[in-house]
Order: structure tokens, then C-alpha cells, then sequence
């Protein structure tokens, strides 16, 4: 999770705490109960496995700012969110460097050499959290090849049904008939949900906590700046937000992602930390009602979302439909056709992006911890 992601986060949970409702788009089936249920359960196991890709990244991402952390990386790699296989990658090269000067001092040690025991001790704890985590990472990547396992079992399922109904299942309708229906629902919390949600991040704003200190220590001092610590505590925030909003308006899924990034977002650029909390309470009311909807974009990525996930393009009516009640522009969806004219074949449903496959703990670790134990 960058700081960009932590933004987005907050920004997301002021506006749904302040009231907003932000208006999403959703396929449904209708028709034969067979294909439905299948559908449904699809997209259950898309959701899934989307759910434990991100959890393993999430855990090699620990992995790698407890590293940065050790100061034996350099914190703009993390920030940088790379790929889950570059990160990978340097956590691998960064661990084989941590044993090999581990080795080398009680070489050292061992040759009656001079060496610094408290950074030799300090570097065997360090490589020995940093195995804990990676085993951690390591199992994560096991749930991920499995529930990867079952989309390929259920994306095959749903094919082979698909076929039994394809002249039923190759419409989208926006009328509730036979087919693929499209459907305006709004993601939005209760009053029981806002107190939910509030309570499980409670703690990150008690007078101890590392962000209160942070923001008290901001207005008192003019040289104060961002540590490493202060990045961790808001990314930690944003996480545990991210964890209490899922069950209320289940940000997991695709369409509701589809549908916070498309939408138009609050100008939080005035807020300040100063400002009483009531004050905050009527600005932030007052700035989500005012919140333009705007479905041009989430009605275009809808079309492009059926188009790859079931290989259905959007008839002339449903194409006129969408541009009259979302203003979607139809001749942006038609280039998408074209681009993409192989339609199922080359749709994401059929080809699920391979998972991770993170290596076992290496020999050479291993190896490392038991030298430090038998000569030290």
C-alpha cells in the first residue's frame, strides 16, 4: 500500500461518513436459475481470489517495509509498489545479503577477528523476524494457488453452462428481462454502519496513538517532518478502515471498485486539523451532498466489464439506453468492440492472471541461523 492508496482510503471514508452515496452499476442474471447460480457464484470466486492476491501482496509487502525498516532497504522501493515479482525479488536478494555478512562475522568470529558483536546480534534477530514473515507470505501464496485452483473450476463450470443458454445469455438487458441485467444500486453507510466502522478505528486517535502525537507535534514544531514511523501508523489506519468499511459496503468486489474510482471525489485540499469537530461534521455533510454524480466513466467501464468478463457487447438499444440515462459515450465502448473483436477468446474470465508462487524458506537461511547457534 503506497501513501496514494492510504489518501484514497481516507478520502473514501470521510465521504461515506459524511453521508455520501455514490452510485454504482451492477450485472445481475436473469432467466434460467442454472446459469444464475453459476454466475453468482463466479463472481463470488473472483472476488475471492481477488481478496487473497491482495493479501498475499499485502504480506510481502510487510515483509519488505519491515526491511526498510532494518535500514538494509531503501524505502522508496517499497513505496513504489512494484509488482508482487520484483518485490519478491528484492526481498529475496536483500535476505541473501543479510545471511551472507551474518556468515561473514562469524567467520570473523571464529578467525579471533574484530567484530561487533551488538550489530552481529542485532542482524541475527533482524533475520530471524524477517523468516517469520516471509514464512507468513509463503503460506499466503499456498491460499492464493488454491483459490485460484477454484476460479478455474468455477470459470469452466460457468462455461460449460453458458453454452446450454447461449441465445439467452448473449443479450444485456436493461429492462429486467432474460439475460444480463444492469442494475443502479448506491454504495452508502447506515447510521449503525458509521458507528461500526468508527469504533474499530477508534484507537488510532486516542491521545497516544503515533498519528495524534504526529499531528500534535506538526503544529507545535516548524521543522517537523514524516518519519517512517508516521507512514506506517497511516497506512496501518487505512487498512484497518479498509477492513471495517468491507463488511458495510463490501469494497472487495469489482463493481464497487469500479464505482468509487469512476466517481467524482470530495476537495479535501481546505480541511485542516485544527477545525472543531463540529465544524468538520457540517463541512464534510455539506461537501458530500454536493458531490456531482457523474456515471459517464462507471457506464463505460460496466460496457467494457461484460465485454471481458462474459465476451458480450451491448446491443443498439442497451448502447442508446446507457448514453441517454448515464450519458456514456457510445462511440468510446464501439472502439472498445473493435479493439477487442476475438470477444470470449480473449476475454480475462477465461485467462485468470497466474499467481505468485512464493519459493520455500531458502537452505542457505537456514543454514545461517544454525552456524549463529552453534558458534555463538
Amino acid at each position: 500500500m503506497g501513501l496514494s492508496d492510504v489518501e484514497e482510503v481516507l478520502t473514501l471514508a470521510f465521504e461515506l461518513l459524511s453521508g455520501r452515496r455514490i452510485p454504482m452499476l451492477v450485472v445481475s442474471c436473469v432467466g434460467s436459475s442454472q446459469l444464475t447460480i453459476a454466475t453468482e457464484k463466479l463472481e463470488k470466486e473472483r472476488s475471492k481470489y481477488r481478496i487473497a492476491r491482495a493479501r498475499g501482496y499485502s504480506q510481502l509487502l510487510a515483509l519488505a517495509n519491515f526491511l526498510s525498516d532494518s535500514n538494509l532497504l531503501d524505502y522508496s522501493t517499497v513505496a513504489e509498489r512494484l509488482p508482487s515479482s520484483d518485490l519478491l525479488q528484492i526481498c529475496l536478494e536483500t535476505l541473501d545479503r543479510l545471511c551472507q555478512n551474518i556468515c561473514s562475522d562469524i567467520e570473523r568470529v571464529q578467525k579471533r577477528e574484530n567484530v561487533d558483536m551488538r550489530a552481529l546480534k542485532l542482524d541475527h534477530s533482524i533475520l530471524i523476524k524477517a523468516m517469520e514473515l516471509y514464512q507468513q507470505a509463503y503460506r499466503s501464496s499456498a491460499m492464493v494457488i488454491s483459490e485460484h485452483a477454484d476460479f478455474l473450476k468455477d470459470i469452466n463450470s460457468w462455461q460449460r453452462i453458458n453454452l446450454k443458454y447461449a441465445d439467452a445469455n448473449t443479450k444485456v438487458s436493461v429492462t429486467g428481462k432474460q439475460g444480463l441485467n444492469i442494475i443502479e444500486r448506491q454504495i452508502q453507510l447506515t447510521d449503525a454502519d458509521k458507528i461500526t466502522v468508527v469504533k474499530k478505528i477508534a484507537h488510532h486517535f486516542n491521545s497516544q496513538s503515533i498519528l495524534s502525537k504526529g499531528l500534535r507535534n506538526r503544529t507545535q514544531q516548524s521543522n517537523w517532518h514524516v518519519s517512517n514511523q508516521h507512514v506506517r501508523a497511516a497506512k496501518q489506519l487505512a487498512i484497518d478502515l479498509a477492513l471495517a468499511l468491507n463488511p458495510c459496503v463490501f469494497i472487495s468486489l469489482p463493481e464497487v471498485q469500479r464505482a468509487i474510482y469512476s466517481s467524482n471525489a470530495v476537495d479535501l485540499g481546505s480541511f485542516e486539523p485544527g477545525l472543531s469537530t463540529t465544524t468538520k461534521v457540517g463541512w464534510g455533510e455539506s461537501v458530500a451532498k454536493e458531490v456531482q454524480k457523474d456515471m459517464v466513466k462507471a457506464s463505460e467501464q460496466m460496457a467494457q466489464a461484460i465485454h471481458r468478463y462474459y465476451g458480450i457487447c451491448l446491443g443498439e438499444k442497451e448502447l442508446d439506453f446507457m448514453h441517454q440515462t448515464y450519458g456514456m459515450n457510445k462511440q468510446h465502448v464501439i472502439d472498445y468492440y473493435n479493439e477487442n473483436e476475438q470477444g470470449e477468446q480473449s476475454s480475462n474470465v477465461f485467462e485468470p492472471r497466474s499467481p505468485l508462487m512464493i519459493p520455500e524458506v531458502k537452505f542457505l537461511w537456514r543454514k545461517t541461523l544454525a552456524l549463529y547457534r552453534e558458534h555463538l
